[in-house]
């Protein structure tokens, strides 16, 4: 198992090594490469990374292969925490309301699932947890764009921030998202084993001496910071915390310890993959990388729910 996380590692570096030298300017001008291309693949990294390690989280303390921050409504509740600072013109303090929003997005829909009756996170109905979660999803994104409009924000920043982008290239910003997602995984990794007993049901956790509603609670808080510091850089993108983690499932199993960092690098690497594609694809004009995350992963998404109850 390990030698084909390391394998994952190495066929990260590879594709981040080729995404640098991908784009619509072509060349191998320095600056280029130094002042665009790379902050692009090290903010591709973290945000899809931290985006499969919380789909990998969700799909384990859910045990539902459809759960991730996008189906789930996280993400849009993240993109109300960015809207909202920018409103009160405190860019500063989006990573933070994002990271709240996403948090409160997240009880809302755990508890709606589990009919309000058993704390905000409580023991979800599965099928109800995914429709709950899509009709948020569009409820909060409606909400979003209402306040673009309203506000009179530019068009294109909309749908740019809306369907996700990696064009931010400040040092400092992508050095803070590694500062605040690093720990996060970091701890989830730590409580692995306790999270990995909810496939065994509540019951058997809790005669294991796991306290299920605190570690899912605590797990939640800690997805939501890490969904939270995605969309406050990069925006709101769909489906690489659905697509990752299955495809590292393919490679070392379900357990958590070895799931998670491999489903990191599985989600950097599409993530990286897909904004090459974006920005080479119709050059000189740059789609959304969420466009080419969604084509990839709704798809997937229809295939999964087919086979699943």
């Amino acid at each position: 198992m390990k030698n084909k996380t390391a394998l994952m590692a190495i066929a990260l570096a590879g594709v981040c090594v080729a995404a640098v030298f991908v784009g619509s300017t072509g060349g191998f001008d320095p600056e280029i490469l130094l002042r665009l291309r790379l902050p692009r693949v090290a903010l591709g990294i973290i945000v899809g990374g931290s985006l499969a390690v919380s789909g990998a989280v969700y799909q384990n303390i859910l045990k539902n292969p459809l759960a991730d921050p996008y189906i789930l409504g996280s993400a849009s509740g993240a993109a109300v925490g960015v809207a909202l600072a920018e409103a009160l013109g405190a860019g500063y303090l989006a990573p933070l309301l994002s990271f709240i929003f996403s948090f409160l997005a997240a009880a809302f829909v755990f508890a709606a699932a589990s009919g309000f009756g058993n704390g905000i996170f409580g023991a979800p109905a599965s099928g109800r947890l995914i429709l709950i979660g899509v009709a948020a999803n569009v409820f909060i994104s409606g909400a979003v764009i209402l306040f673009y409009y309203v506000t009179s924000r530019d068009a294109h920043a909309l749908v740019m921030f809306l369907f996700g982008n990696l064009q931010e290239n400040d040092p400092r910003l992508i050095a803070f998202a590694v500062l605040a997602a690093a720990p996060c995984v970091w701890l989830l990794v730590k409580s692995a084993s306790a999270l990995d007993t909810f496939a065994l049901g509540e019951e058997k956790a809790v005669t294991l001496g796991v306290s299920v509603s605190r570690r899912r609670l605590a797990a939640a808080a800690l997805v939501s910071v890490l969904t939270g510091v995605g969309v406050s850089l990069a925006g709101v993108i769909g489906f690489v915390g659905l697509v990752a983690p299955h495809i590292a499932r393919i490679f070392v199993g379900p357990g958590l310890k070895k799931l998670i960092p491999s489903a990191f690098f599985a989600g950097a690497a599409y993530l990286v993959v897909s904004d090459a594609a974006a920005r080479s694809l119709f050059a000189p004009v740059e789609l959304p990388v969420g466009v080419v995350t969604a084509i990839i992963g709704a798809p997937y998404f229809i295939y999964i729910l087919s086979r699943n109850e």
